[in-house]
């Protein structure tokens, strides 16, 4: 492939790119981290599964077929700002003259591991969530920060006491189901049941 080529597809993804995470987006951003989700546990789903809700509307994503109601968060890189930064992107590509020119200066850092749960249980806590709310809400947490790590083994007791009707996680190539109450749709609860019956069977 020669240069010009490379960098012209370069510019087309990133066009793609800048549009996937505009504002306009956002609803189909939310649709498509819940079919993630629920595609990696197995769960057969159509496009037209998914309803997105109006803005002013607790919930972001109603499956009606499993009686999930989603509200979608993203826990990002620390000090992401990534309209910008995409955004950026496509202004390298629009002026590259050769491959290189579209890519950033490495800069070598130390990589520093994150433990998820804290940030996950700032999430769960937000104000803007009363009780009443979560108690009908499916939280679903979507981790695109690459420095975090994320041990079911380790899930804080604080987590049940938040009072979202279940809350889970799509965690790289994983979907955890991390908290799901006797109100939470029927297939949570079955996966949170598997992980705590396959930790116990690990524990010494």
């Amino acid at each position: 492939m020669e240069d010009k080529e490379f960098i012209e597809r370069v510019r087309l993804a990133r066009e793609d790119e800048v549009r996937f995470f505009s504002n306009a987006a956002k609803p189909a951003r939310e649709r498509w981290i819940v079919r993630e989700f629920l595609q990696r546990l197995d769960m057969s789903i159509s496009e037209g599964d998914l309803q997105s809700l109006p803005e002013d509307d607790d919930v972001d994503v109603f499956v009606e077929c499993l009686d999930a109601a989603f509200q979608v968060k993203e826990l990002p890189e620390a000090n992401c700002l990534r309209s910008s930064e995409v955004k950026a992107a496509l202004k390298r590509a629009e002026t590259a003259l050769q491959p290189m020119d579209l890519y950033e200066p490495l800069v070598a850092m130390d990589k520093i591991w994150v433990d998820a749960y804290p940030l996950i249980l700032e999430c769960a806590t937000a104000a803007k969530y009363p009780a009443p709310s979560r108690a009908k809400l499916d939280l679903l947490i979507y981790v695109t920060r690459t420095d975090a790590i994320l041990s079911p083994l380790k899930k804080p007791p604080a987590l049940l006491k938040c009072g979202w009707r279940s809350i889970s996680c799509l965690f790289g190539s994983k979907s955890l189901v991390l908290v799901a109450t006797t109100e939470a749709p029927e297939f949570l609860r079955n996966q949170c049941r598997r992980i705590q019956q396959a930790l116990a069977a690990d524990s010494p």
